[in-house]
């Protein structure tokens, strides 16, 4: 009886535990499909390369193993067989994310990106509105980031909104005019004119 128990609290504990605690980062190989500052963090604040890091991203790096985390459950979600453990996993990365941005400071280097990655989870979510709201905010924070343009634009475009997506692409290609993505992009909306 007392071995069933045991046997059973550790299954609840297992199933649980990736929503419970994240899914972290832990191999190699993990860390290889991660940026490298991922690696640094987890490292400990007594080494060389975290403080290495630290140094060049700010303050906020001290949270960042919860971006990583996130990236990480990225990682997971699009290597998922099924839609519903590929949206578990989503859900996990914008806890990480929304934690990362809720206790980091707005105008840290990466909060741009990491509003980005946030918006590409919603839409996957198919949380549009909110995804929309990511990108607008990322841009106000960086407005020479070309993915947020990209991503803003080609999601207006999903919802038939080809006039403001095509205003989204102008005011990115002011920041960014040698921005091959928007280009790319401005030239495939002005041929269906």
């Amino acid at each position: 009886m007392i071995k069933l128990f045991h046997s059973s609290v550790l299954s609840i504990f297992l199933l649980f535990s990736t929503s419970a605690f994240g899914a972290w980062p832990k191999s190699d190989a993990d860390f290889s499909r991660l940026p490298p500052y991922c690696k640094a963090r987890s490292s400990g604040d007594k080494s060389q390369l975290y403080q290495t890091w630290k140094k060049r991203l700010g303050s906020n790096f001290i949270h960042y193993h919860h971006y990583c985390a996130g990236l990480h459950s990225i990682n997971l979600a699009n290597s998922s067989i099924s839609k519903d453990e590929a949206d578990k996993f989503r859900n996990e990365a914008l806890k990480q994310i929304e934690y990362v941005l809720t206790h980091g400071k707005p105008d840290s280097l990466l909060m741009p990106k990491i509003l980005y990655d946030r918006g590409q989870i919603l839409e996957r979510l198919g949380n549009n509105a909110e995804a929309m709201q990511a990108y607008q905010k990322g841009i106000t924070l960086n407005p020479r980031l070309a993915p947020l343009y990209a991503a803003l634009s080609d999601l207006l475009m999903k919802q038939n909104n080809k006039e403001e997506a095509i205003a989204i692409l102008k005011k990115g290609l002011h920041y960014k005019p040698d921005s091959k993505s928007l280009k790319k992009r401005m030239e495939k909306l002005n041929k269906h004119n």
